[in-house]
């Protein structure tokens, strides 16, 4: 698909300077439009207006914004608003064929799009469990089917998978566990399970250290949507306190071996500070091991405005890493 198409119906009249807001599609977000062009607005009577002659687009947080260069509609008017993707394939192909040379291989560039993240939300998910909602020689397990119910925090979307309840994150991105003691951390093993971007069944465990008073441990793998969130102790781990959410560790959409094939980062128009990536696993995935297709930690902190974006060569495209680990 080249373009997203979002109905709207004005509201009040637009007249020339005028604006009017049109959310984004589900799934998507500034970084998705970010630097496109070829945007066009049809009417439900058939007039049709251009980017940028008729019209300005301004991508915001959580809306886009319409600006009438000359447009003018009535109050009430149904219209479709086309905005396309950036990157498409020109469907040139190559041509050269490069099975003529020795020892070479191909590298198709790609430009991935990380989007405009949310900042991180270190209790989106479970939020100050403690006391009876943690393990004593057990397994305490929260899904999104209760989500808003302590110790579920009830700010993380739900969506419902096959007529499974899910919660699904923004972009993908790793886990983050946060816990406190008032002396000395129980330990504890986090169990999370969900689905990874293209709906592919993942696990992870990560485990909370029977040391300090405060103690952060972040996940390696790059969650879409989460189905549970299982603590289990072998000991009594009633006091602790325990937050679940997400960080700022984005996953890739292809495998990435190693930051070699990153040839740049880019943050909204510039090259970005150098951030930490790592590259896909291709030992044999587990509960513990990194994300099969590879991370991306930017230097600035997600704050769903900047936009992030990586130029990377790739030997196959086609490659989405190893099977994920689902026991």
């Amino acid at each position: 698909m080249t373009h997203k198409v979002i109905e709207v119906t004005l509201a009040s009249a637009l007249a020339a300077a005028g604006t009017f807001t049109a959310g984004y599609p589900q799934g998507f977000d500034t970084g998705s439009f970010y630097a496109a062009y070829g945007h066009y607005i049809k009417t439900q009577s058939g007039d049709k207006f251009y980017f940028p002659a008729d019209f300005t687009v301004t991508l915001g947080a959580s809306s886009i914004t319409i600006t009438s260069v000359d447009m003018v509609l009535a109050a009430g008017t149904k219209l479709y608003l086309q905005m396309e993707l950036v990157g498409q394939d020109d469907g040139l192909g190559s041509q050269f064929d490069v099975r003529s040379l020795k020892r070479t291989v191909a590298l198709k560039p790609l430009l991935i799009n990380l989007g405009a993240p949310d900042t991180a939300d270190n209790d989106s998910m479970v939020k100050a469990a403690t006391s009876t909602e943690l393990p004593n020689a057990e397994t305490v397990t929260y899904t999104p089917d209760t989500n808003g119910t302590t110790p579920t925090d009830g700010v993380q979307s739900v969506v419902s998978i096959n007529g499974v309840n899910y919660w699904e994150l923004d972009v993908p991105r790793n886990a983050f566990v946060n816990t406190t003691h008032a002396t000395s951390i129980a330990a504890m093993t986090v169990k999370i399970t969900g689905l990874d971007e293209y709906g592919v069944d993942m696990y992870e465990e990560i485990s909370v250290a029977a040391t300090g008073t405060n103690e952060n441990d972040s996940g390696l793998k790059a969650f879409k949507w989460i189905r549970s969130i299982a603590f289990t102790a072998a000991g009594n781990a009633e006091a602790n306190t325990c937050n679940v959410g997400f960080g700022d560790v984005l996953g890739l959409p292809v495998f990435v071996s190693n930051v070699t094939f990153i040839t740049d980062e880019l943050q909204d128009a510039a090259r970005a500070t150098a951030g930490t990536f790592v590259g896909g696993v291709l030992t044999a995935p587990s509960a513990t091991t990194g994300d099969v297709r590879g991370t991306y930690d930017p230097n600035a902190a997600c704050d769903a405005a900047k936009v992030f974006r990586l130029v990377c060569m790739v030997p196959d495209p086609s490659f989405k890493g190893l099977t994920q680990y689902a026991p």
